[in-house]
């Protein structure tokens, strides 16, 4: 955060500034004038200087000044009487920096030097300044002052439609579309939509799906995982949830015949099936088979943008069954849609004209990722039993410490085991993720996983 300190300019309450080159002048100057209002250096009713004289003691134009006061009174910092200026507002809360709350992430170990996870992406490949580009292009139009319908933005729906067919060979109708703000907001909508009491959820499976349906009390079946994907629940379930494109944890895409054996289920038992897209833009295995929600009327498709763009970007979807439609749409009149209207807009607008390309380079990415990481994997060590993913490698040890989190920790070496996803079962595996560590660590986390590995072999 940059400082701002009072200049000595007689009668006039300017500031110097040092601008750095992370962040755009405008959001610098936003955020240091408010540091120092959150702060209580400037206090409620200051006066502000005036835009003309501020932009020219820091050397920069009028309009950074213009939009920064703008930014800020957006806010809630600053507000302004015609003819007389800018001020503090009276009632902006004010930070209280001498006490601060300690929760479990403050005492987390963030000094891994090798990060194996998949939990988060590289933030070299980060699509920043496009983002910023298409933003600050829909903040000019002022086309964005509206209420957006409870399902979301149309333009945006329109885009997601496209998406599908081009990528994936879904034709979605546009009112069966709905934008939120996260999977989980989903999952608990479907689990009301459908009165569902009992769920079956994948084993190993996304500890965060386990975690929202308990949150509602439902009783959980945990179905394991075979070459060909979930397997059939041998009691009647009313919700069944499956990753098939590339399952997490282990990659595997789900086979034609257990689909349709899936579909078959689902029918039988008057039941229906949460079809979570999750790392599908980033399978080795091309599309050729049909969706789950392109082959039933009892599918729910969802999927989010948080891998493909930024685990912040957290904008997620879902295809609803058309014939759930109209009773979506009657238990969730008057709601309000999560996610703001310029959020939906930018994503839209980045659907339609860069996110194709940028799915490649993540891809090109990768893929140089998961050669390299190939390469240097010593195969005595190690078998490789899942590399279909983008994402990942999944690998059995063929000799482990007993220790071997308490060491892998003590190198810095942050990776998952298969188990860690796993309801009452035991696994051996490892997943190696690639998808967050930069590319020039690669070859050296892998050499020190080797040896760690190794040195257990040799003792």
């Amino acid at each position: 955060m940059p400082v701002l300190k009072k200049d000595m300019v007689p009668d006039m309450n300017l500031f110097t500034l040092e601008f750095t080159k992370n962040k755009s002048k405008t959001n610098e100057l936003a955020e240091a004038i408010a540091n120092d209002i959150n702060t209580n250096k400037l206090k409620k009713n200051d006066k502000l200087p005036s835009k003309r004289a501020l932009a020219n003691h820091l050397g920069i134009s009028l309009n950074t000044v213009i939009n920064a006061y703008l930014l800020l009174l957006s806010e809630g910092y600053i507000y302004s009487i015609e003819k007389k200026g800018y001020f503090v507002s009276d009632n902006v809360l004010i930070k209280n920096t001498n006490h601060r709350l300690i929760s479990n992430k403050d005492i987390k170990n963030d000094n891994y030097l090798f990060s194996f996870k998949t939990s988060n992406i590289d933030s070299t490949l980060i699509p920043t300044n496009t983002l910023k580009k298409i933003y600050n292009d829909i903040l000019k139009d002022n086309n964005y002052f509206y209420k957006t319908d409870f399902s979301g933005e149309t333009s945006l729906k329109e885009a997601i439609c496209q998406y599908l067919y081009e990528v994936k060979g879904i034709q979605a109708n546009i009112d069966d579309v709905i934008i939120s703000s996260g999977i989980d907001t989903l999952i608990l909508q479907i689990i009301k939509l459908t009165n569902a009491n009992i769920i079956a959820i994948e084993n190993p499976g996304y500890k965060k799906i386990e975690t929202i349906i308990k949150y509602t009390e439902k009783r959980i079946v945990y179905q394991n995982i075979d070459n060909e994907g979930i397997t059939i629940p041998n009691e009647a379930v009313d919700l069944i949830y499956t990753t098939p494109y590339s399952q997490f944890p282990l990659g595997i895409k789900m086979s034609n015949h257990r689909k349709n054996d899936l579909i078959n289920y689902a029918k039988a038992n008057k039941g229906y099936i949460i079809e979570d897209s999750f790392d599908s833009d980033f399978t080795l295995k091309p599309f050729i088979t049909k969706a789950l929600y392109s082959m039933s009327d009892s599918v729910f498709y969802i999927e989010s943008f948080s891998r493909s763009i930024s685990p912040s970007f957290r904008i997620s979807f879902m295809l609803l069954p058309p014939k759930l439609s109209k009773k979506y749409k009657a238990l969730h009149k008057g709601f309000s849609n999560p996610v703001s209207t310029i959020e939906q807009l930018v994503l839209a607008k980045y659907i339609s004209t860069s996110f194709f390309s940028h799915i490649n380079r993540l891809r090109v990415s990768l893929r140089k990722k998961r050669e390299l990481i190939i390469e240097t994997l010593d195969l005595s060590l190690f078998d490789i039993l899942y590399d279909q993913s983008y994402l990942a490698i999944i690998v059995r040890p063929k000799y482990i410490p007993l220790n071997i989190k308490e060491i892998l920790l003590s190198n810095k070496i942050d990776i998952s085991f298969i188990n860690d996803f796993m309801y009452n079962g035991k696994s051996d595996l490892i997943m190696i993720g690639y998808s967050e560590i930069a590319f020039d660590k690669i070859k050296e986390g892998i050499i020190l996983l080797n040896n760690i590995f190794r040195r257990k072999r040799d003792a």
